[in-house]
This record gives structure tokens, C-alpha cells and sequence, in this order.
């Protein structure tokens, strides 16, 4: 993610992003019992099996249903801030390593001179081929970079 404020009108997914989270806190979880159930429930909303599977990653199984392993209402709340990059004045003197895919629409070309500004010892390695989720979708060429 660029340090850049991202909205569902900017050509980036944001608004895949909003509905994956809002649709997953409505889910009711004490009623369903198997991951699939889960599955079948976000299909119509998430229809790529890929990236629902990868979604279904966050639900753990309890003895009785499914529960979520991060704060799914509190992300659903608090959306725009996600959306928002915090306004820093000062940059980030460290080395900072930005792993994205090529077929990613969150880090631009076009947003160079803010990355290079807030993080001026930055390094851009690109996956081919792969989205925004390049953890998920080539794991192998992201634990080789790092």
C-alpha cells in the first residue's frame, strides 16, 4: 500500500476492499458451524474462489462455530481511516521494502513522489503476475525476496 489515501472512486479495489469487510462483519458466526458454510454464504459478494479462500484464512474453528482471528467489526468501523495514510511531516529515515504485484492498483507509478518522499531509502520489488495479495498469490517469490 502507497502512502497515498485510497477511495471506491480511484480506480485502486478500495471498494472490493469495503465489501469484503463489511459483508464478513455481517456474517452471523455462531450460526454456522464449517468454513464452507461461510464460503457459501460470501459467494454471491466474493464470487473468486482464490481470494474467498484466502479471506477464509481470518476464521478459526471453535468447538461449537467459527469465530474471526482479527477485529472484523472494528476494521468494518473504522474503514476510512484504513482508507486514509496518516499525514506525516517528518520521513521515515530507515530502509523501507515495498513488495507489490504487477497487476496491483495500490502501488502506482504515479505515486513515486510520495513513496519517495515519506520514504526516501525505499526499494520497489515487483511480482509478475500477481495483485494486491501477492502473499497469497505467489508466496513462493515473496519469502524469496525477503
Amino acid at each position: 500500500i502507497a502512502p497515498v489515501t485510497y477511495s471506491s472512486s480511484d480506480g485502486t479495489d478500495w471498494s472490493l476492499i469495503e465489501t469484503i469487510i463489511t459483508t464478513c462483519s455481517t456474517l452471523s458466526l455462531p450460526t454456522l458451524t464449517t468454513k464452507k458454510s461461510a464460503s457459501d454464504l460470501l459467494k454471491s459478494t466474493i464470487p473468486d474462489p482464490s481470494l474467498r479462500s484466502f479471506i477464509l484464512t481470518n476464521l478459526s474453528q471453535t468447538s461449537s462455530s467459527l469465530k474471526w482471528k482479527v477485529p472484523i467489526k472494528a476494521l468494518s468501523h473504522n474503514l476510512h481511516n484504513l482508507s486514509t495514510f496518516p499525514k506525516t511531516y517528518l520521513p521515515y529515515p530507515g530502509d523501507t521494502y515495498f513488495i507489490t504485484g504487477s497487476l496491483s492498483k495500490y502501488v502506482r507509478l504515479k505515486y513515486l513522489p510520495q513513496i519517495s518522499s515519506r520514504f526516501p531509502r525505499h526499494m520497489i520489488a515487483t511480482i509478475r503476475g500477481a495483485g494486491h495479495w501477492c502473499h497469497a498469490e505467489s508466496p513462493a517469490d515473496v519469502v524469496s525476496l525477503v
